[in-house]
């Protein structure tokens, strides 16, 4: 009859010395952590930091110019748009609606005008808008910066801060009455930061 040898306290869990081998293994391991932190140049806590943000829509804010209301020209398949929003509000007919795009680029000087006109034809918009608008927000940002370096030098300026379109009443593009919205505005700005940062 074979006899079975004892486990060892190596390969036994419920051994005293193992127990305290692997308290000991515990506290190197704590200690090894803070030892890292301590010579860490950057302290632990900067990681839990709120980012800072920054806020921008209204012309008397800082950074107005990231708005598309900001009066910066922008030009587009041979056409001078007034300002980025006449291209954004163009965007939602084009090409289909070539008419009332070219209303709508003529129509007047002030964007919020043209938000105002372009929604009276929101029934001929392209039915797939919901689905590019996004995008099509991109395209339009990237041709307004890409034309403006001085606008670029500001986008780049804002580093790491969070860009936030300051619109109560707007969730979607911006951050919304309780600052929880979408901010796609933002977001897509931020997206063209990123992309402007590693061109550099």
């Amino acid at each position: 009859m074979y006899k079975i040898r004892p486990k060892s306290p190596r390969t036994n869990p419920g051994s005293v010395k193992h127990k305290r081998r692997t308290l000991w293994s515990i506290i190197r391991d704590i200690s090894r952590i803070f030892r890292s932190q301590k010579s860490s140049p950057k302290p632990l806590l900067e990681d839990f930091a709120p980012r800072p943000k920054i806020y921008f829509h209204y012309v008397d804010q800082p950074y107005f110019e990231l708005s598309n209301n900001s009066e910066y020209a922008v030009y587009y398949e041979g056409k001078r748009y007034p300002t980025a929003e006449h291209l954004f509000q163009c965007m939602k007919f084009l090409p289909y609606q070539p008419d009332i795009a070219e209303h709508l680029r003529a129509y007047s000087t002030d964007p919020e005008d043209v938000t105002v006109e372009a929604a009276q034809y929101a029934g001929f918009e392209r039915r797939d808008w919901h689905h590019v608008e996004i995008a099509k927000m991109e395209e339009v940002l990237y041709h307004k910066f890409a034309q403006h370096p001085s606008l670029r030098d500001i986008l780049v300026s804002t580093r790491n801060f969070e860009l936030i379109e300051d619109l109560p009443e707007d969730s979607f593009w911006g951050g919304g009455r309780d600052g929880l919205g979408r901010n796609e505005m933002g977001e897509a700005l931020m997206r063209l930061r990123a992309r402007l940062f590693s061109q550099r």
